[in-house]
């Protein structure tokens, strides 16, 4: 007989030292001493991303802006950029994201100066050469024909426009036409507008001379102030209580993501939900995953997770499954709702999924690249960095009323937003003849 968990031996962990500094651009700079090993891992944070592509025609202008900017600083093409940080022991990526765009960095720790430099160049320098528009754009255009086709990227689409309308958030895919237009003076327009030095950040993780990285940061982007930044528009939410089927002919599988709008984002209540989605669907060993495919074999992998940020948040279930199965699996998805709504958790599983969230928490803080994202997050919904020495107390506080009321308060039938790619003509009158789409409206794009 399995024992439950002794949550007693779980012990709360203590941050190293970090040293936040603003430049004299206001900059924020967030630094942690880390490990043993001479390695250090930065990542600098600038405000643009999707969110910035106001226009229709913008769509993918970051994605663009990403890879142009890999092709290095006007000294400097990106091909040398690649083979100095090659030298240097490490590597350079730059890419976006809805809300940002990334440039991540790893080095030994006695290169980071001459790196920042680098780096800093081609922020402040970039190349855009006209001579690679063509070849990016292709590139781009490769990836949208490859999107189109892929069912996870096109019910995740779905499920965003069913999400955000047309807001950028919602915007399904690019129109190739516009990808084919994208130039040098859109690029470089589109630069200045979104980008504001002042609200960038930088994280530094790792061993190395603090005072020198900060002197260096100091000489390299100290002085810079570019851009105007965009006002971004905030997300207005679509009317929940909606589902749309994208039509697949022939397919073998169903690609099904469901999504509840969980309120905006309360530290109040954010360690239950964390524990909630663990035992719904956010697991290997999580409710619905052990139905579906430990039990059933309906799916290979489905998971959960929770999308959290400044504005609303959700919780989100992904799963493929086999076609004439698609009904059967959205059926057994809605049981397992409706029974951590209302049944009583057994102590063994609750204090079971606690102990391992306990033990993600710590692996999260095992590498300088983790860390950068933990730290990273918290900045991102704006709570204290305290957070984390107390989130293993806070996890092991969660009850079974505390999750119940949760499931109580969001996981309504008529909240959710229901997005589906498969063969409509086997799956569309089964899916309409379910209990729990009776009352859901099915909308067409």
């Amino acid at each position: 007989m399995i024992q439950a968990p002794n949550l007693n031996i779980l012990t709360d962990m203590k941050l190293p030292d970090i040293t936040d500094i603003k430049l004299d651009n206001g900059a924020n700079v967030s630094m942690m001493q880390f490990g043993t090993l001479p390695i250090v891992n930065m990542q600098i944070v600038l405000n643009v991303g999707s969110i910035s592509e106001m226009k229709d025609n913008q769509q993918w202008l970051s994605t663009f802006l990403a890879n142009m900017m890999k092709e290095g600083s006007v000294k400097l093409h990106g091909q040398e950029i690649v083979e100095i940080f090659a030298s240097y022991g490490g590597s350079i990526d730059i890419s976006a994201s809805d809300d940002h765009l990334f440039i991540n960095i790893n080095v030994l720790s006695e290169f980071i100066n001459e790196a920042i430099k680098i780096v800093a160049d081609v922020i402040r320098n970039p190349r855009f050469p006209k001579s690679e528009e063509n070849r990016i754009k292709n590139d781009l255009l490769r990836n949208l024909e490859l999107m189109l086709v892929d069912p996870q990227s096109i019910t995740s689409a779905r499920l965003n426009k069913l999400l955000f309308g047309n807001h950028p958030y919602g915007r399904e895919f690019p129109d190739s036409n516009h990808l084919s237009k994208f130039n040098n003076f859109m690029l470089i327009d589109f630069y200045k507008k979104s980008i504001k030095s002042s609200e960038s950040r930088f994280y530094l993780v790792g061993n190395f001379d603090s005072k020198k990285v900060i002197k260096q940061l100091h000489e390299s982007f100290g002085n810079w102030n570019y851009g105007e930044g965009i006002k971004e528009s905030v997300p207005k939410l679509m009317l929940p209580g909606q589902w749309s089927l994208i039509n697949r002919e022939n397919a073998l599988q169903s690609t099904i993501k469901i999504a509840v709008n969980i309120g905006q984002f309360n530290i109040e209540n954010y360690h239950s939900f964390i524990v909630l989605n663990a035992l719904l669907g956010g697991t290997f060993i999580s409710r619905i995953t052990t139905n579906i495919r430990e039990d059933k074999g309906y799916s290979y992998s489905p998971i959960s997770h929770l999308s959290i940020n400044n504005n609303d948040c959700f919780w989100i279930q992904s799963a493929d499954v086999s076609t004439e199965v698609t009904t059967d699996s959205l059926s057994e998805i809605f049981y397992e709702i409706k029974k951590l709504s209302k049944n009583k958790i057994p102590k063994l599983e609750l204090d079971g999924m606690i102990m391992h969230l306990a033990g993600l928490h710590l692996i999260r803080f095992s590498t300088p690249r983790s860390i950068i994202g933990q730290l990273f997050h918290v900045d991102e919904v704006g709570i204290e960095r305290t957070f984390y020495e107390s989130y293993i107390s806070s996890l092991k506080s969660v009850d079974e009323k505390s999750i119940q009321d949760l499931m109580n308060q969001f996981f309504s039938l008529d909240e959710f937003y229901i997005a589906i790619a498969g063969d409509k003509k086997i799956i569309d009158k089964k899916i309409q003849s379910m209990q729990e789409f009776i009352n859901l409206n099915e909308v067409s794009f």
